[in-house]
């Protein structure tokens, strides 16, 4: 074989390898981006299970039960207390009085509609539920740990509305609570992926609050605030 024929095998030979490389490194990036994506319907799929958990726990033994969901820790805890607990918005619409006085008035208001402030029921973790053997299976582990689970690797809570609460909460924690008899709050519980915040990045779980129905969605989905209590049915 001459020079020249030997020179062209061998720049045949390099684009070759050029080319299965780009395809391996193609791959390998493809590979990352499959299994960042795999981490937020992870989180999905605990948050939804958590949310129905509470709620047939709540039917079950026929407590007040809230899910916690911590923002900086990244986590997720059920409690339930024997006591009743009865939740209402801020009459205000969330509108801070403007003066000392004003907001004295605005108090004073509040005890006198309200009548005599009753004891807070006393919330308690609990321990070994169903919701500690959906949190096994995704971390890969048989054994019952503690109810409070946290979201997987690069996954955060970007923001949790809820229907007691005025705006959506951004920062240190929020509860969702479940009444005995099948009822909850209407949810919107947004999670993301890194911090690009991209609708693919993004993912949404809502909760029905007659039927604590939930439903899963990509990107930043708002929770709805009818003007009034009636649900809208599940086929809308």
């Amino acid at each position: 074989m001459t020079a020249a024929g030997r020179r062209g095998a061998t720049l045949i030979e390099v684009l070759v390898a050029l080319g299965l490389a780009a395809l391996l490194v193609g791959g390998m990036f493809g590979g990352i981006g499959m299994l960042r994506q795999s981490r937020l319907r992870e989180a999905s799929t605990l948050v939804a299970s958590a949310v129905r958990i509470g709620y047939d726990h709540a039917n079950a033994t026929s407590r007040v039960t809230r899910l916690v969901f911590d923002l900086e820790q990244r986590s997720v805890t059920m409690e339930d207390t024997e006591g009743t607990l009865l939740l209402q918005q801020n009459r205000t619409g969330g509108a801070a009085g403007a003066s000392d006085l004003e907001k004295a008035a605005l108090e004073a208001g509040e005890d006198i509609v309200d009548g005599p402030k009753k004891a807070r029921p006393n919330f308690s973790e609990v321990k070994k539920s169903t919701l500690d053997t959906v949190a096994a299976l995704r971390e890969g582990d048989d054994q019952a740990k503690p109810s409070g689970k946290q979201l997987p690797q690069d996954v955060t809570f970007r923001q949790v509305e809820v229907q007691h609460e005025d705006a959506a909460v951004t920062s240190e924690h929020v509860y969702l609570y479940f009444w005995p008899g099948g009822q909850t709050e209407r949810a919107a519980i947004q999670l993301q992926l890194g911090t690009t915040g991209t609708e693919r990045d993004i993912m949404t779980i809502t909760v029905k609050p007659l039927t604590g129905q939930v439903h899963a969605e990509y990107g930043a989905v708002a929770m709805a605030r009818p003007e009034t209590d009636e649900e809208p049915s599940d086929s809308e």
